[in-house]
């Protein structure tokens, strides 16, 4: 006969809502009944899940031992369903915000279709109806799910606001029609008198604000727009005006030289009855009369008003630059140095009170020389101005005959010229001859030049040397 034994260790995992379960049955083999249980809770044997604690039960029989170890999960909490009535202009909000209890955040969403969606709700975009919160479950326990049931209302709708201008004499009208957007019917209107009828009457109804209200349906507030009507008496497009401008000025709203007080917003015909912006051009529009009219707000009939424009040429007196001459340079009138097409009959002005256009290099002062042409009213005068600059002619000195024997050292040419040459010019040899302006010995005839500008200085070698 074979001694009892106690099986083999094993592991039992429970959920904390699942039912009473004996421990024997989680050992593996064939455990012998009638054995003693040790663990963390007293125990015959049977473990509650909630009620006892998990661990390590150890099962002893005949002199041995084996163990179950026992866990137990926690249920997963999807929270308490409820119900979110919204009104569709509601903003933006969480599904999971509308459970009520302590949800666990790990969970996903199913919406009315059964299909995933996140858990932000759009009233006006998403669809109402249920929407299916699922939290996991920690195996062996069940996933736990809750819902938000969205009833979604339409939100009223007053429309937009809105100003109108109404002329005195126009009959009398609905003001509903009258509001921006679509607004529902059936709302109610306050003005500035207090309540009021649906309709405006512009002979003895107040102008200002008047407030359209729908009573909205739980939980949507009420909706308001506002008509805000103002009474025109009359069109004004002011009264007759004239301007006289000049050819070079800017753009001119000839709005401006209307008088009285004219509305704004009228359009205009120019001397050809073409269509035009209000904006006068000079040297591109033509110079006649403009007329402007306003439409008067049905019935008040259109009025209009005339600007007599005239356009004068502006004086020109060309454009001026900076020109340089050489002393020596012949006499020179200024005139023609100017460019752009300038007028003749301005006068000048110039250093040491010149009045002449003749420029002299050899004896004007140079400096800054100005071209005025009268302009006539209401044109400026026009000036330009040319400055002069003078520059001195260049001088390489004065021709020289050098006698030198071949057996002379080197010597400067620059040094042999006569006169008061300017230095930095450049020297021009004849074949072979030297660069530098330095002349070294040489047996063989050659011609050397030095040039400085306009002037040369020539000097010839022999077999003697230069002669």
């Amino acid at each position: 006969m074979m001694d009892p034994g106690p099986g083999t260790d094993g592991t039992a995992s429970l959920c904390i809502n699942g039912p009473t379960v004996q421990l024997i049955t989680y050992l593996g083999g064939s455990p012998d009944p009638g054995g003693v249980w040790t663990g963390p809770s007293a125990t015959t044997g049977s473990f509650t899940p909630g009620t006892n604690v998990a661990g390590v039960y150890t099962y002893t029989q005949g002199g041995s031992s084996a163990t179950v170890t026992v866990s137990v999960s926690n249920l997963s909490n999807a929270g308490t369903s409820a119900t979110a009535p919204i009104c569709s202009n509601a903003a933006p909000f969480a599904l999971i915000s509308k459970l009520t209890g302590s949800p666990q955040n790990t969970g996903a969403w199913t919406g009315p279709l059964n299909t995933s969606v996140s858990d932000t709700y759009t009233p006006g975009t998403s669809t109402p109806g249920i929407y299916t919160y699922t939290v996991p479950g920690i195996s062996p326990c069940p996933s736990a799910t809750a819902t938000v049931t969205v009833q979604e209302t339409t939100a009223p709708k007053a429309g937009t606001n809105t100003t109108i201008n109404v002329c005195s004499s126009e009959a009398s009208f609905p003001m509903r029609p009258r509001l921006n957007g679509s607004p529902d019917p059936g709302g109610s209107w306050v003005g500035p008198d207090g309540p009021h009828g649906t309709d405006f009457n512009p002979a003895s109804d107040t102008p200002g604000a008047y407030v359209y209200t729908v009573t909205g349906t739980g939980p949507c507030a009420n909706a308001s727009a506002t008509l805000t009507i103002q009474i025109v008496a009359a069109a004004s497009a002011g009264t007759n005006g004239t301007i006289a401008l000049c050819s070079t000025d800017g753009q001119y709203p000839l709005f401006s030289s209307l008088g009285g007080t004219p509305n704004v917003g009228g359009s205009w015909l120019g001397p050809t009855n073409a269509v035009h912006n209000g904006t006068f051009i000079p040297g591109t529009d033509a110079a006649g009369v403009y007329t402007y009219t306003v439409l008067g707000t049905t019935p008040c009939p259109p009025v209009s008003a005339t600007v007599t424009v005239t356009v004068r040429a502006a004086a020109n007196a060309g454009v001026g630059s900076s020109v340089s001459y050489c002393s020596d340079h012949a006499v020179v009138d200024l005139f023609t140095v100017l460019t752009g097409g300038p007028t003749a009959g301005g006068t000048w002005a110039g250093p040491g009170g010149s009045t002449s256009a003749n420029f002299d290099p050899a004896t004007s002062q140079p400096g800054a020389y100005t071209y005025t042409v009268a302009g006539q009213m209401p044109c400026p005068n026009a000036a330009a101005t040319i400055n002069v600059s003078v520059v001195p002619r260049a001088n390489a000195g004065t021709n020289a005959t050098v006698s030198k024997c071949s057996i002379d050292p080197s010597f400067s040419l620059f040094a042999s010229l006569g006169g008061s040459p300017a230095t930095g010019g450049t020297w021009t040899p004849p074949p072979g001859g030297p660069t530098t302006g330095t002349f070294t010995r040489d047996k063989s005839g050659r011609s050397i030049h030095l040039h400085s500008d306009r002037q040369l200085s020539v000097y010839e070698w022999n077999s003697h040397g230069y002669s």
